[in-house]
């Protein structure tokens, strides 16, 4: 009872009882009336700062790119006033670039190549060559002169060596590029291998640089014979003797050729072919090198003088896309 004269006050009290309607000052008198829409405050929403623009493109300083649109193969680059800025690859140089609807391919055409020289004025070598041993010693000839004395040392210990060995980064494999080599070695003394000085003169491509490789190309001079040229694949080897020696002081041009198909390969000697092998050619990566080594104990010095080095290889297929 006591309920219901309270809800009988209240109705009265507010004269009505329209749906949907509640009791609000007008200005001049408390009445019913349907809700207003200035009465509805406005949400404390953050319309100011980053949140101002996510209605429209967001700029690179708030985080965004300030573009959008694009068209085939466009990259964002950033500019020296601090934003973004569209653009496209282009090619030069026997490089061709391709911008397509969602890709960018890069490929080297027919004509690119890597190439090296190396006249050696000095023994710390520069970009991926590098001069090391094993007992033996790299010199320089006549204080500069363009010749580096390799020397397989004096220690009364086997497979003491100096070499020149490109980095392993830098191979090559047969099948996948045409390739040249040009080694221009000499006897660098009158004491050379024989038959109870044993060693090795090596140089080429090979899977050791260090030793007799399981898979290369290379020029061979085992134990004082004459100048021989192989090519080895998994320890099987073609061999072709040259007939040509080296001689104290004799320099001679020793060239390697592998063709882009990787089935034949020309060695030369002077300029004069020597060899032509189409079997034993191996698959494997290969590294560019050259050694003198020597493996008998005997505490003997064995030198050859090397005058200059070149490789050249041009790929068959792009390197990368």
């Amino acid at each position: 009872m006591q309920s219901a004269n309270r809800q009988a006050a209240m109705d009265n009290l507010a004269g009505a009882t329209t749906s949907g309607q509640y009791l609000r000052g007008n200005g001049s008198d408390v009445v019913m009336s349907a809700i207003q829409a200035a009465d509805v405050p406005t949400l404390n929403q953050n319309t100011t700062g980053t949140a101002a623009g996510l209605s429209s493109t967001l700029i690179e300083t708030s985080g965004g790119t300030g573009k959008t649109s694009y068209t085939n193969g466009q990259l964002l680059i950033g500019n020296a006033a601090g934003g973004l800025t569209k653009a496209t690859l282009t090619g030069t140089n026997n490089i061709s670039v391709t911008n397509g609807d969602g890709y960018v391919s890069i490929e080297f055409s027919a004509g690119a190549y890597w190439e090296f020289f190396e006249h050696f004025m000095s023994t710390t070598l520069s970009g991926n060559l590098a001069l090391a041993v094993t007992g033996g010693t790299n010199t320089l000839v006549n204080s500069g002169f363009g010749i580096v004395a390799m020397s397989t040392g004096t220690s009364a210990v086997a497979n003491q060596q100096s070499r020149l060995n490109q980095a392993a980064t830098n191979a090559v494999t047969s099948g996948t590029a045409a390739a040249r080599a040009i080694f221009r070695f000499a006897q660098g003394g009158v004491t050379w291998f024989d038959a109870t000085l044993t060693g090795a003169l090596r140089c080429g491509w090979g899977d050791s640089t260090t030793g007799e490789s399981a898979n290369g190309i290379y020029f061979r001079v085992q134990d004082g014979q004459g100048i021989d040229f192989v090519t080895r694949a998994s320890n099987i080897e073609t061999l072709t003797s040259t007939g040509v020696s080296f001689a104290n002081g004799v320099f001679r041009n020793m060239e390697i050729l592998i063709n882009s198909a990787g089935n034949q390969v020309i060695a030369k000697i002077d300029g004069t072919t020597v060899a032509t092998h189409t079997t034993n050619i191996p698959s494997a990566r290969l590294i560019f090198f050259s050694h003198i080594n020597r493996t008998s104990t005997t505490g003997t010095a064995v030198n050859a003088n090397l005058d200059l080095v070149y490789s050249r290889i041009t790929p068959n297929t792009p390197f990368f896309s």
